[in-house]
């Protein structure tokens, strides 16, 4: 998405100073692994909205998450980003995420980036350009692809547009034919694309964004374990619509830069939020996780097989 963001610079650089201090604080303490995820299946955070290259607080938020993250769940087998993870989609940004990215994350996690909108803003290329760009600064395999994971099927889109994502004909015919692989009512799939479905989720009432929702809608509800994660909104996770339910379950991401509240307002500075995905035998437990405290928040949601 794209907003004017409203703070001032005393407020900015009270909020960074504030992460590096929680930052160094951090790291003066003993790592104790909990045993928090014991029973668990597969584990992975998800986030989204991290906008590099926007303003002062970019990168110090997403290294705080990345920090927050690993304490909290040092063996998290994978990390979903979502979209956003720059602002313009330029080469210096990319390079400063991935240097975050890799300094902070667990070693021998899977990591999955999807685009987003804003990934398209870098003036002076076409989409395409910015796509190459995409899959070469972040070693994705390409930009739109599934991995499989302990045995979970993980599928990432990509808005292919620099405002609502359209998904090409190609990208609907390759997921067709993608979701279905050893595909079992009993095992989640996991789908990521930036935008959300109109109306679902939390923020999605005024901020979704997928042009030709209906065709790819129609393909996700032939498989009701599907999970779907978008991001775009950046509105506040602690609300009872971060997860929707319908023909599939769809959870807001919420947002590493700044967070929304309704009707488009503006949340506390500090505020920095992602998800927590703990996939046990019959179930898979969403929890909402506030990165600037380092504490949960919201409802812990079920999503039942």
């Amino acid at each position: 998405m794209k907003r004017k963001f409203k703070s001032g610079v005393v407020i900015v650089f009270s909020t960074i100073i504030m992460l590096i201090a929680t930052s160094s604080l951090r790291k003066m303490q003993v790592k104790v692994k909990t045993d928090e995820f014991k029973n668990a299946k597969i584990v992975f955070p998800v986030i989204s909205d991290i906008h590099i290259g926007a303003n002062l607080l970019a990168e110090e938020k997403f290294k705080n998450a990345l920090i927050d993250l690993f304490e909290l769940c040092p063996d998290y087998d994978a990390l979903s980003i979502v979209g956003d993870s720059t602002n313009s989609g330029n080469e210096a940004e990319y390079k400063s995420f991935m240097r975050i990215l890799n300094a902070n994350k667990r070693k021998d996690s899977k990591i999955l980036i999807a685009m987003g909108n804003h990934e398209y803003y870098s003036k002076g290329f076409n989409n395409k350009e910015l796509e190459n760009t995409f899959v070469r600064e972040t070693k994705m395999s390409a930009l739109y692809y599934d991995k499989w994971i302990k045995g979970y099927h993980f599928i990432v889109l990509a808005p292919e547009n620099n405002g609502d994502a359209i998904l090409s004909t190609c990208q609907l015919n390759w997921l067709k034919n993608t979701i279905k692989e050893n595909e079992s009512k009993k095992k989640p799939i996991f789908v990521f694309l930036h935008q959300p479905f109109s109306n679902t989720v939390f923020g999605s009432n005024a901020w979704a964004g997928i042009e030709n929702y209906e065709e790819l809608y129609a393909i996700l509800k032939m498989y009701p374990q599907v999970i779907f994660f978008s991001g775009h909104s950046h509105y506040n996770l602690d609300n009872e619509k971060t997860m929707y339910k319908k023909d599939f379950a769809m959870f807001n991401t919420g947002a590493i830069n700044y967070i929304m509240t309704e009707g488009d307002g503006y949340a506390p500075i500090e505020l920095s939020q992602g998800l927590v995905v703990e996939v046990l035998e019959d179930k898979v437990i969403v929890r909402c996780r506030e990165f600037s405290t380092g504490k949960w928040i919201g409802k812990c949601y079920e999503v039942k097989f």
